[in-house]
């Protein structure tokens, strides 16, 4: 990415005004001072479809409303961007953490705006074998937590009593970071060796995006919650406006599989 803030990185056209996350990847496994690059899905269920598009394959079964993007990059070489949850992109290709095919640098997708406010259940056999065996894949891989980051976490976790099956704990953890840590892009640097994650709860509390995701990323994974690390643009848009945004957009965030 453009190390200028003020560089427009790309621009964006949709149907519906508000903050749009365009996805770029996840990660995987932490090491103390990020994430490693993901383990791929194997797929052995012969469902011809990327996991990433289980999700947008309910919505449209069960007919939500949709919405309208164009995305327009501004170089050849910036990967390929789409939101939550896109249901007419490039479906078959890529991983399940990231579209990694050769794209035009104009494109239009149609998306859904899922609230998360219902459960979605799947109509299909296929359908439900094929998420059962990503599900599996999900929690032998996006569990994973180093054993001091994973000590240094329980100390909190046992104090505010974190449970995974409390309904509003994704909400608790994320507030709770925001208590104890704030945004600020001019931190200090971390000092070498030190766990990003613990250094940042527990000393500096202070970071960007990155910091707080990778707490968050954590913090679900400790109380046995899938989640993983997950990078692009959240995109500031009007409705059915081409908007231009800018690498102050650049973000990070945390996807949890429930």
């Amino acid at each position: 990415h453009n190390d200028n803030p003020d560089d427009v990185a790309l621009y964006v056209t949709a149907s519906k005004a508000g903050i749009i996350y365009l996805r770029e990847d996840s990660s995987g496994d932490y090491n103390g001072s990020g994430f490693n690059m993901a383990t791929p899905y194997k797929n052995k269920t012969g469902y011809p479809i990327n996991p990433i598009y289980l999700t947008s394959s309910v919505l449209s079964e069960q007919k939500y409303a949709s919405n309208s993007i164009v995305i327009e990059l501004t170089k050849k070489s910036q990967p390929y961007f789409y939101p939550y949850y896109a249901y007419n992109a490039l479906e078959f290709q890529g991983h399940d953490y990231a579209i990694q095919v050769n794209h035009d640098m104009v494109y239009s997708l149609d998306y859904y705006s899922y609230n998360y406010n219902k459960y979605l259940t799947y109509k299909t056999k296929e359908y439900s074998d094929f998420e059962k065996d990503y599900r599996d894949f999900v929690y032998d891989t996006y569990l994973s937590i180093p054993s001091t980051t994973l000590s240094g976490l329980r100390v909190h976790i046992d104090e505010q009593g974190f449970d995974k099956n409390n309904p509003t704990v994704l909400n608790d953890i994320m507030e709770y970071i925001a208590s104890k840590c704030y945004y600020n892009a001019k931190h200090d640097v971390y000092p070498p060796g030190s766990d990003l994650v613990l250094y940042f709860l527990n000393q500096s509390n202070e970071g960007v995006c990155r910091h707080f995701a990778a707490t968050a990323t954590m913090f679900f994974r400790a109380i046995g919650i899938p989640a993983r690390y997950t990078t692009g643009y959240a995109a500031v848009v009007t409705a059915n406006t081409r908007c231009a945004i800018t690498e102050k957009s650049l973000h990070a965030w945390v996807e949890v599989y429930v």
